[in-house]
């Protein structure tokens, strides 16, 4: 047991250190483009050809960072979390708090990058039955993950007891809206 909780540290901190990485290079890439204008000496060109990276990269990485530091939050998100999240401002025109709630958001729910862009979506869908379907299941897998993350937060009896009772009823009430429409 103890050689696999090492050998799961040793892979989350290698993982920590790779992302950790990624925000460095885009800081710099970010940096880089604040300093220099982006074609006057090759710098788009030179760092496509040095990363190995398509100029659409480079570019996110960039604005990845910008928005990140714009938006004054730290690096709990992935690059790419970021990437996503600049277009989805582009295309939404999503104000400063609206990207804070939705990093907030991704971050509790363990969004993945398609599904924060789907999120995002259906947020601005003008299909509002649709979306509040959406946040029902959303709170129904909330409080499955709630009650069963008790025991292993040492959560007194007392609680348990109480987050049971919750988690029946929002069980209930989710399989009711399932079942209506």
């Amino acid at each position: 047991m103890d050689n696999l909780r090492a050998i799961v540290e040793e892979i989350g901190l290698l993982n920590d250190s790779a992302e950790s990485s990624r925000w460095q290079v885009a800081q710099k890439i970010a940096d880089a483009f604040a300093e220099f204008e982006p074609y006057e000496r090759g710098l788009t060109a030179g760092l496509c050809q040095r990363l190995r990276k398509s100029s659409d990269t480079v570019y996110g990485m960039r604005n990845a960072e910008n928005l990140r530091d714009r938006l004054g939050v730290g690096t709990a998100l992935s690059v790419s979390h970021f990437v996503t999240l600049h277009e989805l401002v582009t295309r939404y025109e999503l104000s400063d708090d609206d990207c804070r709630d939705w990093i907030s958001r991704a971050i509790d729910d363990s969004l993945s990058v398609r599904d924060l862009r789907s999120e995002v979506a259906l947020e601005h869908e003008q299909d509002l039955r649709a979306h509040w379907l959406r946040k029902v299941s959303r709170m129904a897998k909330l409080m499955d993950r709630i009650l069963q993350d008790t025991e292993s937060a040492g959560v007194p009896d007392e609680l348990r007891e109480i987050a049971k009772v919750a988690h029946s009823c929002v069980s209930d009430f989710a399989d009711k809206v399932e079942g209506w429409h």
